[in-house]
């Protein structure tokens, strides 16, 4: 079987996530009609897919990292790079820009999308770049 892509995991994983919930809400609509035994097998159940809910989406984080390995190098240097310009300013919006550039770069990270990633980290090196022209 070929593998499945990130978004596609993804998919899967918010499907038994949402699953799960309808298991859970079943058993606490009907709380009161369904036997101990049952409400524990429910329970179970809800549990087991909430389990694998969260077992695809860390199957999904997996492929975007793979899918951004080129860049891990680069997203590296520029990690240092923003501790070094942090460390240095005085100025706090300079530090807020640059901060706001480095979360925007874990967002698109999590995306897994390379053009938003690749946007990200130039964003990020500018604003670098910027405070170290004063």
């Amino acid at each position: 079987m070929p593998e499945l892509t990130q978004d596609q995991v993804r998919t899967l994983a918010d499907g038994f996530f949402a699953a799960s919930q309808s298991v859970g809400d079943f058993r606490l609509l009907h709380f009161m009609d369904i036997s101990d035994e049952d409400q524990a097998e429910l329970r179970s159940l809800q549990k087991a897919l909430r389990q694998q809910a969260i077992d695809l989406t860390a199957d999904a984080i997996r492929l975007t990292l793979e899918g951004i390995k080129p860049s891990l190098e680069r997203i590296g240097a520029v990690t240092k790079e923003v501790n070094r310009a942090v460390g240095k300013l005085k100025d706090v919006r300079r530090v807020i820009g640059i901060a706001t550039s480095f979360v925007n770069l874990g967002g698109a990270i999590l995306t897994g999308n390379p053009a938003a990633i690749a946007a990200a980290l130039g964003s990020t090196v500018t604003a670098v770049e910027e405070s170290d022209a004063d």
